[in-house]
This record gives structure tokens, C-alpha cells and sequence, in this order.
């Protein structure tokens, strides 16, 4: 997750994130329609959420939830190289946020790579 300003949690611990900016999902068989469906029916009621991420842990696919000016959700699709997701949540994290999420082995795997302040696509 991925908040621009100042967390707010739900009862003071840090387990429940009240303003969200951008969430990541990766996408497990098990979890997968639970996780396009009813967990995004409760997300999209969080006002702060500008984008929903969802990354599929078996297959080179993303999908990308934007809400619109007007409250619609923007459905984008990237499944094969080269593919630029535009994440306009970039500007609230830093170059160490950036340099944590390319280590991981999930988005080297898929070819993946964030870029900061340029969004996020294909490695070269």
C-alpha cells in the first residue's frame, strides 16, 4: 500500500489503513476472485484510493484499477512486453521505495520494473 500524506489507522494500531492511495494485490489461484471482487467492492468505498494493482502470481498479467474525476473505475490491462502502467501514486514514494520494490523476485520474474516518477513497465 501506498498512502500520500500522513497514515490513518482505524483504532491506532497500524494493521488497518484508512487512506490508502494505491493498493497491490498479488493474485494467488485461491485468492484471485475474492481479490478482483468483493475485496475491491470494500477497497473502492476507501475515498483515498486513486488505484488498485493486482499482479498475477502464475502468469505475466496486471491489471490496473484507476478512479476517474468523475468516480468511475478505469480498467487497464498489461499481459505482454513491452507494457508501461501508469501509477499516479509514484509522486508519494521515494527512490528506496522504488529500489525495495524492483529487488523482489515477484516483478524480475515477470520482466517487471518501477521506475521512479516514470511508472512502471517491462525491464530491458
Amino acid at each position: 500500500m501506498v498512502v500520500c500524506g500522513k497514515p490513518q489507522f482505524l483504532d491506532g494500531h497500524t494493521d488497518t489503513l484508512l487512506n490508502p492511495t494505491l493498493i497491490v494485490e498479488v493474485l494467488s489461484p485461491s485468492t484471485e476472485a475474492y481479490d478482483r471482487g468483493r475485496k475491491f467492492e470494500h477497497y473502492r468505498s476507501l475515498a483515498s484510493l486513486r488505484q488498485y494493482l493486482l499482479v498475477a502470481s502464475e502468469r505475466t498479467e496486471t491489471e490496473l484499477r484507476t478512479r476517474q474525476p468523475d468516480g468511475q473505475w478505469l480498467l487497464s490491462f498489461a499481459s505482454e512486453a513491452p507494457a508501461v502502467i501508469d501509477l499516479e501514486s509514484r509522486f508519494c514514494w521515494s527512490r528506496k521505495f522504488t529500489r525495495a520494490l524492483n529487488s523482489t523476485n515477484l516483478l524480475r520474474r515477470r520482466g517487471l520494473r518501477l521506475w521512479h516518477g516514470t511508472g512502471f513497465g517491462t525491464a530491458r
